[in-house]
């Protein structure tokens, strides 16, 4: 779309316009195009004003990683490149049209694209500026001399700026050189406010800066070390790397409070990385939970590095050890295969990658959808057919209102449709217990590549995009292909009924899992099984109670899986759950003490050991209280029915039996986990009036907490303790269960 207008109130105008559209229907700047640098800077202006940026941007890195602000993606900053030179041929804009020169090295800086930004800034001579050119091309330099933490080049660029207003910014940077690095500089003491900020972009290009600077004075560091004073003896040290050179300037901290910083401070103290890269943490505060580090985003969006900073009681020193991140070197589509070439500058032979897929259209973010691939180290070349890849595409649905979960895009899945596509590699190590970083809110190591698929949706997408879901239905399931038939396996699965009275709920109606196993099992049979497409196939039976079914797919992807795989923790676990659901207790408990990890996964099945009283499998805080609860005695009767995989027939057993603590304690269990081949106790809380997760969590919690016998109430709160049950607000009042009803008879289970 080639714009036309010389006039900056239509850029204004798009801009206005997207603040009011529906979602999904907003004008998306970056695929518009100008005819002349003119334009084109109105066009980066409005984009550059739409948005949060920062020049000196920190990225916050504890458990998990967060930053303030935006970043534009290296595509759309590479295509304004590509423009930027055009119009570099046909006349001297460096001379003609000096805002636009400086808009196009930001947008390459927000972009990621940090060296084409710097060649465009040294390309300028300052000499030739003036007015408010020259004190932003100072601020851009003293951002860059900043991020790779080249002081006095912030200095000198500093002590250029005229302006009153850029004034007031260089006397703010000089206070956080002073307050975070002891740079010995003098400022004056000024105040920059919101307005201020919002009004010119250029000092809102430091606002993380300012917002920083102006919280951690004095008076907040002299509050936050009391709040987390220690009077610890211990020293922690560490170094932070890049490439195997050492990065000075890095901001390290202790992450002692629960949850990511808020960016507004510091738990306690910084520590500042020297020269050659490493910090010291004297007196370290015992409740230490990692060593958390701020980092300018450019020196960490395109690096790869294990996140081993978790303090344990003997850590002694963490290190931060960046090496260029894993990327595609070439990619090429030949003969209907894919093929490729990996770079990793930290590889191994325990290391092994999944290729992702995605579409290059943010817009299609929505879905979540990706391709994923599995590639072993033995195999940093090599070539893929491209309808194998295909296959593994797939909707990944993320949570959002109902309206969005029928949105067409989430339908488009990768390859579908002649696009451009992201093809992102990366690493998986054998020691999963630190996770490999690869990459930081950024595409800059992700290979876009163009790939012919259809040439436009199919009569049953139309159908769907234009909300005619039920005909669109029909289309798919009359036509057949692969497409269809996994549009129609996830709206069933989803569900494809929006809630008429609320809009925004995330429920839909129309969840069949009979259907969706039903047109699961059509996929497989017309194009072929993947491991996906089982495991999918898997959770359809389960959801819909067929369990026999569910244990033959789970048998078969044991088999496929690869020679030293076949212990997958995960999948020996579902396969255990199916035992257990098929009636077969003994087999199903036995295989979860085996493959079970009591400390991560105890929580997922020490329920089914209590039912059947294995007190043997438990560990002891669970045993030693059960062991002394004399009640326990009078259901042995129970404990042995369920063991023999009858469980209707315990249940029935037990509602026969008086009201006491130790019946509301089988109850709950039975309830929260418990089901059996074509039948579900998810029916008796529908009975119950307990179906919503919600509603039963509350009467869960609110049966234990009546109890009179502590050492029951205490094996039930134990069990939901990972889960945060029993910290949610409470109803004022939950309804007890009916002394009436008899759930068991009333659905009929046994017929």
């Amino acid at each position: 779309m080639t714009v036309i207008y010389a006039d900056s109130v239509f850029w204004l105008g798009v801009s206005a316009y997207n603040i009011v559209a529906p979602d999904g229907h907003e004008v998306n700047l970056m695929n518009m195009s100008a005819d002349s640098p003119e334009n084109e800077n109105r066009r980066l202006e409005q984009i550059l004003s739409d948005h949060d940026y920062n020049i000196y941007d920190l990225v916050w890195i504890e458990d998990g990683a967060t930053f303030q602000g935006t970043h534009i993606r290296g595509i759309d900053s590479r295509k304004v490149y590509e423009q930027f030179l055009e119009f570099s041929e046909e006349e001297d804009i460096f001379s003609e049209n000096i805002d636009y020169v400086l808009n196009v090295a930001l947008v390459q800086w927000f972009g990621g694209e940090s060296e084409k930004a710097i060649s465009i800034i040294e390309s300028i001579e300052p000499a030739e500026l003036d007015g408010d050119a020259y004190d932003e091309y100072q601020i851009i330099q003293a951002g860059i001399g900043l991020t790779y933490h080249d002081l006095d080049k912030v200095k000198n660029s500093l002590e250029k700026i005229k302006g009153e207003d850029y004034s007031k910014l260089a006397q703010k940077i000089k206070e956080f050189i002073s307050s975070f690095y002891d740079g010995g500089l003098e400022y004056e003491d000024v105040e920059i406010g919101q307005k201020t900020i919002d009004d010119n972009r250029y000092i809102g290009y430091y606002s993380e800066m300012i917002s920083l600077t102006d919280t951690w004075n004095s008076e907040y560091r002299e509050k936050r070390n009391e709040e987390n004073q220690s009077n610890s003896t211990r020293i922690l040290y560490g170094y932070v790397t890049r490439g195997g050179k050492a990065l000075e300037g890095v901001f390290l901290y202790e992450d002692i409070s629960s949850g990511m910083s808020s960016r507004e401070g510091f738990d306690r103290e910084v520590f500042v990385t020297d020269s050659e890269g490493r910090y010291q943490i004297k007196g370290l505060n015992p409740e230490t939970r990692h060593i958390g580090m701020a980092i300018p985003w450019h020196l960490i969006h395109d690096q790869q590095w294990i996140n081993n900073n978790k303090v344990e009681k003997e850590t002694e020193t963490v290190d931060f050890e960046l090496k260029d991140g894993v990327r595609f070197t070439s990619l090429s589509i030949e003969d209907g295969q894919l093929l490729y070439e990996i770079s990793d500058a930290a590889r191994n032979e325990n290391r092994s990658y999944f290729m992702k897929i995605r579409s290059t259209d943010p817009a299609y973010d929505i879905n979540g959808s990706s391709i994923d691939w599995e590639i072993n180290s033995s195999e940093m070349t090599g070539k893929i057919p491209l309808d194998e890849i295909a296959k593994r595409s797939s909707f990944s649905f993320s949570y959002g209102s109902s309206e969005e979960e029928l949105d067409i895009k989430r339908f488009l899945e990768p390859l579908y449709l002649t696009d451009e596509y992201y093809f992102e590699v990366r690493p998986v190590d054998e020691d999963r217990s630190n996770f490999s970083w690869n990459g930081l809110f950024s595409d800059a190591l992700a290979f876009s590549l163009h790939v012919e698929g259809r040439d436009e949706m199919s009569k049953g997408d139309a159908l769907l995009s234009e909300g005619k879901v039920e005909e669109a239905m029909e289309w798919y399931d009359t036509d057949g292909s692969a497409h269809s038939l996994k549009v129609l396996a996830a709206l069933y699965t989803r569900g494809y009924i929006p809630d008429e009275e609320n809009s925004a709920a995330w429920e839909l109606g129309g969840v069949d899992h009979f259907k969706a196993a039903e047109y699961m099992e059509r996929l497989i049979e017309k194009d072929g099984s993947t491991n996906d497409r089982l495991n999918q196939l898997a959770r359809q039976y389960k959801e819909s109670f067929q369990y026999e079914k569910e244990g033959e797919v789970l048998s078969e992807l044991r088999d496929a899986a690869e020679t030293g795989d076949s212990e997958d923790a995960y999948l020996e676990m579902v396969i255990a759950n199916n035992m257990i659901m098929r009636g077969r207790y003994i087999d199903g408990t036995d295989r979860y003490f085996e493959v079970g990890d009591p400390e991560i996964d105890g929580d997922r099945y020490f329920a089914y050991f209590l039912l059947g009283m294995r007190t043997e499998l438990l560990p002891d805080e669970y045993s030693n209280e059960l062991l002394e609860v004399e009640e326990i005695k009078d259901y042995e009767t129970f404990n042995q029915i369920m063991a023999e995989g009858k469980y209707i027939d315990a249940w029935e057993w037990m509602y026969k039996m008086p009201d006491s603590d130790i019946k509301t304690f089988y109850t709950l269990l039975m309830l929260d986990r418990m089901n059996l081949d074509g039948i579900s106790f998810k029916d008796m809380k529908t009975e119950l009036g307990l179906e919503e997760k919600d509603r039963f969590i509350d009467f869960y919690v609110e049966e234990t907490m009546k109890m009179e016998n502590e050492r029951l109430s205490k094996v039930l709160r134990l069990l939901k303790e990972d889960y945060n049950w029993f910290w949610r607000d409470m109803p004022d009042e939950i309804e007890p269960m009916s002394d009436e009803r008899d759930p068991v008879k009333d659905k009929k289970l046994n017929d």
